[in-house]
């Protein structure tokens, strides 16, 4: 569900901040391997390590320093990561009020058995 999709982000957005320092460390013309999508790459060589483009969401990609890149992704990392525990507090908030009402209805209804046994009783004698 929306927990495993918010990790899942997470995840990636993490792994994007560490490439974004990687590059910055690279040098130009180091050879890499570059995705043409997820299963496809060509070989290729670093033009530049200085600058990168960075997809903002909504099909936009804006131009970005290493470390301005870093510093979005590592917000957005946060930003799911915030998210997955209010997520995670919220589903144990639910989980413990359906315990609750689970509990309250079983004894309502022990109480209900009793009471008709009573009325059995009472009837028979």
């Amino acid at each position: 569900g929306s927990m495993n999709a918010l990790n899942a982000a997470k995840v990636r957005f993490e792994a994007s901040a560490e490439a974004a320092t990687q590059l910055a460390a690279s040098e130009v013309g180091k050879e890499v391997m570059v995705p043409l999508n997820s299963s496809l790459y060509v070989p290729g060589r670093l033009a530049s390590v200085d600058s990168l483009l960075v997809d903002i969401g909504a099909g936009y990609v804006v131009e970005k320093t290493s470390e301005q890149a870093k510093k979005f992704l590592d917000a957005k990392a946060s930003f799911c990561d915030e998210n997955l525990k209010k997520l995670t507090k919220t589903h144990q908030e639910k989980t413990q009020l359906a315990q609750q009402v689970n509990f309250h209805m079983q004894q309502h209804l022990k109480i209900m058995q009793q009471q008709q046994q009573q009325q059995q009783g009472v009837a028979a004698s």
